[in-house]
C-alpha cells in the first residue's frame, strides 16, 4: 500500500536567528534537521523576497523600502508639505493621514510606512514594495513559493502578513478544522518585534518562543487529524544585540557636509546610502574617519548581489559595524535593543532552517531554501 502524501506546514519566522534557535533548543525534538543559513545584505524587505524567489536582490529587484524615483515620485506632494510653516509634515497625525493617502493613491499593496523620512527627501523617492509580496505574481521575473503553490492546483493557505501572529494561527486553525489544505504557509513576525525591544537573550524572548512552540505544535496536531504532516520552518535573518549608537548626520555636519546641499541620501538604521554627491572625495574622507562603520566597495556589493546597475538605491553606501545603530535615522529616533541589516558574514546575522525531515539544499544560504522546499513538496517527504 502506498503511503499517504503528507500535508505540509511551512513557517517563516522573521528574525529567528541560528544562534537563538540553538541556544533555546527551539522545537529541537519536533524539528531535528537543522541548518545554519547565511542571509543576504539588507532587511526583511530584501531577505523575504530572496527566500520566496531563490534570487539575489539584484535579480528580484527589492533591497530597501524606498529607492530614487524613476520619473515622477508618487510622493511629489511631499515637497510642498515640507514648505509648510511649523513643521506640519513632522507631526505624527499628519504623517499617518498622508501615509494612508499615498498608500491608496499609489495603490501600494505591500508593506509601507513613512517612518521618519523627511518630506523634502520623500518627494524624490518611490516605494519598492508596491505589490503584495505574499500574493501570486508579485515577482513576475522570479516566481515565488506562493506562485509554485498556486500552480500545483491543490488547496493551500497563506497567512495575511498584516494581522498579528495570534490571529494568523486562529485563522489557520479554523481552516484546518473544516477543510485541511494540502499546504499551510505562515509568515510570523512577533519574534522580530520582541527582539527589537529586548535583544536576543532575555526572559521575555524565551517566553515568547515557548508560546510560539506551543502554537506550532497545536496547529500541527490539528492538521494531523487529516493525515501525516511534514513541517518545515525557516527564517530570513538573525538579530544582533545593539551595543551603541552614533549620530552620523551630526558627524557629517561637523565635517561641513549637509544633506540637501552636499549630497542626497537615506539614513537607515544600519546603512546610509548617498547619491547626487557634490564632492565625493570629501564625503569619503569624512566617512573614512568614523571608527564604527565602513564604506562598501564595489566588489563587496557585487559579492552580496546588490550591485544594481541603474544605481536606483544609491551611489555610495556606508555600513555600521554589527551592534552599532545610526541614530537618529530616517527610520526613527529611539534606541533599540536588537537590530539586523549588518554584514551577512557576522554570525548573529545567520538565519536557520529547521525541519522534521531532510531538506536538500544546494548551499547553506537563504536563496537555496525555495528549491529545497519545492523538492520536499514534490517528493511528498
Amino acid at each position: 500500500m502506498t503511503a499517504a502524501r503528507p500535508r505540509h506546514l511551512i513557517l517563516l519566522v522573521d528574525a529567528l536567528g541560528w544562534t537563538t534557535a540553538q541556544r533555546t533548543g527551539f522545537l529541537s525534538d519536533l524539528l531535528p534537521f537543522r541548518r545554519r543559513l547565511t542571509t543576504v545584505f539588507g532587511y526583511s524587505s530584501t531577505a523575504i523576497p530572496s527566500l520566496l524567489t531563490g534570487a539575489w536582490p539584484v535579480d528580484h529587484g527589492h533591497w530597501f523600502l524606498f529607492r530614487r524615483a524613476r520619473g515622477r515620485s508618487p510622493f511629489a506632494l511631499a515637497k510642498w508639505v515640507a514648505r509648510l510653516p511649523g513643521g506640519v509634515g513632522d507631526r505624527w497625525r499628519v504623517r499617518v493621514k498622508l501615509q494612508e493617502y499615498w498608500r491608496n493613491k499609489a495603490k501600494i499593496r505591500g508593506y509601507f510606512s513613512l517612518y521618519n523620512t523627511p518630506m523634502r527627501l520623500l518627494s524624490q523617492l518611490e516605494p519598492v514594495e508596491t505589490k503584495d509580496t505574499w500574493a501570486p505574481g508579485a515577482f513576475p521575473d522570479t516566481p515565488t513559493l506562493v506562485d509554485f503553490l498556486a500552480a500545483r492546483g491543490e488547496p493551500y493557505h497563506v497567512s495575511d502578513w498584516r494581522i498579528p501572529d495570534e490571529e494568523k494561527f486562529r485563522r489557520a486553525e479554523a481552516i484546518c478544522a473544516t477543510a485541511p489544505p494540502a499546504t499551510v504557509l505562515l509568515y510570523l513576525t512577533e519574534i522580530d518585534a520582541v527582539q527589537h525591544r529586548v535583544g536576543t537573550v532575555h526572559p521575555v524572548l524565551d517566553e515568547t518562543l515557548q508560546r510560539l512552540e506551543e502554537r506550532i505544535r497545536a496547529l500541527r496536531a490539528l492538521l494531523m487529524q487529516a493525515g501525516p504532516v511534514a513541517v518545515t520552518l525557516f527564517s530570513d535573518h538573525g538579530m544582533t544585540d545593539v551595543t551603541g549608537h552614533e549620530d552620523l548626520m551630526g558627524a557629517l555636519a561637523r565635517a561641513g557636509l549637509q544633506r540637501g546641499r552636499d549630497f542626497e541620501g537615506f539614513f537607515d538604521s544600519t546603512v546610509a546610502r548617498f547619491w547626487e554627491i557634490r564632492n565625493e572625495e570629501a564625503l569619503r574622507e569624512a566617512l573614512g574617519r568614523l571608527s564604527w562603520g565602513r564604506i562598501l566597495d564595489s566588489e563587496t556589493l557585487r559579492e552580496w548581489g546588490v550591485d544594481f546597475p541603474r544605481r536606483e538605491y544609491g551611489d555610495l553606501f556606508f555600513l555600521a559595524d554589527p551592534g552599532m545603530l545610526i541614530l537618529p535615522s530616517d527610520m526613527g529616533t529611539e534606541p533599540l535593543a536588537g537590530m539586523h541589516g549588518y554584514d551577512p558574514a557576522d554570525p548573529s546575522a545567520d538565519a536557520c532552517l529547521l525541519a522534521d525531515g531532510e531538506v536538500k539544499l544546494e548551499r547553506d544560504h537563504i536563496t537555496a531554501v525555495l528549491a529545497g522546499v519545492k523538492r520536499r513538496l514534490e517528493e511528498g517527504a
